[in-house]
């Protein structure tokens, strides 16, 4: 069985499970697609770390440090930036820097672009009390259609789990700027 499918499975036995608790009508027909097609959840569940009270807590403590500018500015290169900012934006620099600590690791892997939440993580988390993490980055790597690859759209990008097949179609239908080496996403 494949990774992918064991995360389906899994996140599918849990939706299962509190379909029996909730009795919310939402939450039912939620329950009845399921039970005819549960490939519809594709996500592996939440770690329970990151779903506790003492989680939600220091989310709070973080809400009420934390100036909506920061927020902004550390999420300036992965959230997109509109006028009137919706509040999961401005959360989501302060959840990712949480999961450090309440994932238990030692370090974060991420992109250039993660650079300012990383600022973020090493600034706020120890005013909660938590210890600095160290943060490794490397370079974007460019998409199919040109700049930051991106997952929003058909052909922007190549997943690991890709076939053969369409991989080739991908490649296919990229954009292949000549002489351009260091954002060509096809090379």
């Amino acid at each position: 069985m494949a990774i992918e499918d064991k995360f389906e499975r899994v996140a599918w036995v849990e939706r299962r499970r509190k379909c029996k608790d909730d009795d919310s009508d939402a939450e039912q027909v939620l329950c009845r697609v399921l039970e005819r097609n549960p490939t519809y959840v594709v996500s592996p569940t939440p770690d329970r770390r990151t779903n506790t009270k003492e989680y939600n807590l220091d989310n709070y403590k973080l809400c009420a440090i934390v100036s909506e500018h920061d927020a902004k500015k550390a999420g300036a290169e992965v959230v997109k930036q509109i006028e009137s900012p919706l509040l999961s934006g401005l959360l989501y620099p302060g959840l990712q820097a949480l999961d450090e600590q309440y994932l238990g690791v030692d370090f974060q892997f991420g992109g250039v672009d993660q650079r300012k939440i990383f600022t973020f993580a090493e600034l706020y988390l120890p005013r909660l009390g938590y210890a600095k993490r160290a943060h490794l980055m490397n370079t974007m790597v460019p998409g199919l259609a040109g700049g930051k690859m991106s997952s929003s759209g058909p052909n922007f990008k190549i997943d690991f789990i890709d076939s053969p097949e369409v991989v080739e179609k991908e490649l296919r239908a990229a954009f292949c700027e000549e002489r351009n080496v260091d954002e060509n996403g096809c090379l």
